[in-house]
């Protein structure tokens, strides 16, 4: 069981509610009535599809908390055809960056950190869009905390600090290859 739901777990028998361990999945199910409803990483019953959707995708997601007051790294969003096209306008980037795949990853995958010039971005580019159609780019920032908010029908019901691994970019590998 994960820290995530390791605390979900706690919090169920602070309350007093039926819980039980369901170590096929990694997670806990809490019985309430006749419905079982079931926390497995950052999974949760409050989990819908249009928010995971919105999880998913980097810029839009910043997009959103930025606009409700919610401190995010000014990103330059990145599509594959405005790259190869040489629409792109690299000059508001101050270094060093982060790039990554704008959706459909998660963990680090593909992320490279601490890039310290524009060669460097060039290069990360090139490959990354022979598999993604968009690549988000922020200013590197060292040492942020992390959190996991959990909000349902507007309301949130918790917040959790995340200790993310951590790891030192050379400026040369990706961060899968320097794990």
């Amino acid at each position: 069981m994960d820290l995530i739901v390791n605390k979900y777990y706690q919090t169920a028998l602070r309350f007093g509610l039926p819980v039980k361990v369901n170590p096929d999945v990694r997670g806990i199910s809490i019985k309430l009535g006749r419905k079982n409803y079931y926390f497995a990483a950052g999974l949760t019953p409050f989990n819908v599809g249009a928010g995971n959707i919105l999880a998913n995708h980097k810029h839009l997601a910043n997009h959103l908390l930025s606009e409700f007051g919610v401190p995010v790294p000014k990103a330059l969003f990145v599509p594959r055809d405005d790259f190869k096209n040489g629409k792109v306008d690299f000059s508001m980037l101050s270094y060093p960056v982060v790039a990554k795949p704008n959706a459909n990853t998660g963990g680090g995958t593909d992320v490279f950190c601490n890039i310290q010039n524009q060669a460097m971005l060039m290069q990360y580019l090139s490959e990354a869009f022979k598999q993604y159609k968009e690549i988000i780019i922020e200013k590197f920032h060292r040492d942020l905390k992390s959190y996991r908010v959990l909000v349902f029908y507007g309301q949130v019901l918790g917040v959790v600090e995340r200790s993310p691994a951590k790891i030192i970019g050379d400026g040369v590998n990706s961060v899968r290859a320097l794990v």
